[in-house]
């Protein structure tokens, strides 16, 4: 849902541009705002489930964790902000250019991989459990540098499958087979 989301705004502002609002001054505000505020309201539901007010995983507790999930609004906005601030980006030097839309291409590749069964179930899933103990100072770094880590290796993975994709002709079989797709269908209507 949140990806669906997400490409019709992209679609929206491919088709009819970007909002003349949309400035860094105000991106990077309202960015750090739904933060805050999603940041907020899981802390409410901690704090009220530590005070046995609410049951973890019960429905007080389900109807505030979707302001913290991938589709909640405060998720959205934040996606919409960073994608409104970074199309303004300029980036001049031709190789840096290059380099940056190469990891672009790529970081699609890092969510599917921190969120797929294989990985999640076997990597990912309790690994950090110990996180919870950690000192308010300790846990921020701690999170911080883990996500570092993980965006690195798994960017890093994204962009040798995008090299062997593209070296093994995978690419251009799978447009020709699409092309291929739409002919036929095209032929099967008239």
């Amino acid at each position: 849902m949140w990806l669906i989301i997400l490409y019709v705004f992209g679609a929206y502002f491919r088709l009819y541009g970007i909002p003349k609002w949309a400035k860094w001054y105000v991106t990077i505000p309202v960015f750090f705002a739904s933060a805050v505020f999603a940041w907020a309201i899981k802390m409410y539901q901690v704090d009220l489930c530590n005070a046995n007010i609410i049951e973890k995983n019960g429905e007080v507790w389900s109807c505030l964790d979707r302001f913290v999930n991938y589709t909640s609004p405060f998720m959205v906005i934040m996606a919409l902000c960073l994608l409104l601030f970074f199309v303004k980006v300029r980036i001049e030097p031709i190789p840096l250019r290059t380099v940056v839309v190469l990891l672009g291409r790529c970081s699609f590749g890092v969510y599917l991989f921190h969120v797929g069964p294989i990985m999640w179930g076997n990597f990912m899933y309790l690994r950090y459990k110990e996180y919870a103990s950690f000192s308010a100072v300790k846990l921020t770094f701690s999170v911080i540098g883990t996500a570092i880590v993980l965006f690195i290796l798994f960017e890093l993975l994204s962009i040798i499958r995008y090299i062997m994709f593209k070296y093994c002709g995978i690419n251009r079989f799978v447009e020709k087979a699409l092309d291929g797709q739409t002919h036929n269908e095209s032929d099967n209507v008239t």
